[in-house]
């Protein structure tokens, strides 16, 4: 006879693990824009306090190096170039503005469903539209 534990490591190494619900995927794919956000933020201030910045618009070639190496967000800043803007990897309908190094980094082009499940403190402090 099994016991309990011997099903639940027969059934952990097989696969057989429950789906998430929607609404748990919806708040993780929001919250991967706001950590995105804070990495964002975080780069371009390591870049400006190194290189001594402190007027200027940030770009994806200043800050593609402070973010994660092989990270799909500093693949995303590589490929930005000289823009100030870089393209979400995961959904192509967000940008990230890095704006000017006083100020902190928005994001624009937000699906509906990331409307519906937050609400304007949520994206606090940063300016999301």
């Amino acid at each position: 006879m099994l016991t309990l534990l011997t099903m639940f490591l027969i059934a952990g190494t097989t696969g057989c693990k429950p789906k998430p619900l929607r609404g748990d995927v919806m708040r993780s794919k929001v919250t991967t824009v706001l950590n995105n956000l804070r990495l964002l933020d975080s780069a371009k201030d390591q870049y400006a306090i190194e290189n001594n910045r402190t007027d200027g618009i940030a770009t994806g070639a200043q800050v593609k190096d402070y973010l994660k190496q092989g990270s799909p967000l500093q693949g995303a800043a590589a490929r930005t170039g000289q823009a100030s803007t870089i393209n979400d990897p995961t959904h192509s309908s967000i940008t990230y503005r890095l704006n000017s190094f006083d100020r902190l980094p928005s994001v624009e082009g937000l699906p509906e469903f990331m409307w519906e499940i937050t609400d304007v403190g949520f994206w606090s402090p940063f300016e999301a539209r």
